[in-house]
């Protein structure tokens, strides 16, 4: 079955020393994320892709976006939407898009004229073994289009009725295959299991001077594979 859809550090100070975190930026972020829907033939959404936009707009601290209460625009193709904000979204602004945004360029307008812009990943044709694998063995994935995007994998194993155990997840070099080992899935107890690989592509865009020198664009396209994992 396919799907194409913090780090915590800890820090250790002498008794006593005072901390002074800053969390404050004058930047913007915006991130967008596209993954494929399981049901790809509904009416509302026969393509299958939802590709959601969330924006930060600065300045913005630990728990709030777009304190100068900003405007942005958001377009895709032929599309556009202004971002809109949620319930309890602290500031944080959203836009979505229905239809496969593959090598598309999204564009983000602060009300401005601020423009920044990023060309979304390819979807990924993803496939792994047809049967189960055994302990010891190797998982070989492979994926098409192949090129020189920041690739990386993720995922899970769920064993019966047990809570789902992360894998340890990692970097990939974008050369349409990879070879991932069953020991980096982790079970909760005796199979069988599945574990849930997610391969995830991501670009960086450019975004105009006026919005700050910490301001981001990227873009994210992921697809995900289940493989059944023998006792």
């Amino acid at each position: 079955m396919r799907r194409l859809w913090l780090t915590v550090t800890t820090l250790a100070l002498p008794l006593g020393a005072c901390l002074d975190f800053d969390f404050h930026s004058e930047g913007t972020r915006v991130t967008a994320t596209t993954s494929l829907a399981m049901a790809t033939d509904t009416p509302a959404n026969p393509d299958g892709f939802d590709t959601d936009v969330s924006i930060c707009g600065g300045p913005s601290d630990l728990l709030s976006c777009n304190e100068d209460n900003d405007t942005f625009v958001v377009a895709m193709g032929d599309y556009s939407e202004a971002a809109s904000e949620g319930f309890l979204s602290f500031g944080v602004l959203d836009a979505s898009f229905d239809g496969d945004p593959s090598n598309q360029t999204l564009g983000v307008t602060r009300g401005d004229g601020a423009y920044g812009s990023v060309v979304v990943p390819p979807a990924i044709d993803l496939t792994g073994p047809s049967g189960s694998i055994h302990g010891g063995d190797a998982i070989q994935l492979a994926w098409t289009p192949a090129g020189d995007d920041v690739m990386r994998w993720q995922g899970s194993v769920t064993c019966g009725s047990a809570a789902p155990v992360d894998a340890h997840g990692g970097a990939l070099r974008d050369l349409g295959w990879a070879h991932l080992h069953t020991d980096e899935f982790p079970t909760s107890q005796p199979g069988p299991c599945t574990a849930t690989i997610v391969v995830l592509r991501t670009r960086t865009g450019t975004m105009d001077a006026r919005y700050g020198s910490d301001s981001s664009i990227s873009a994210e396209m992921s697809t995900e594979l289940q493989v059944d994992l023998a006792d």
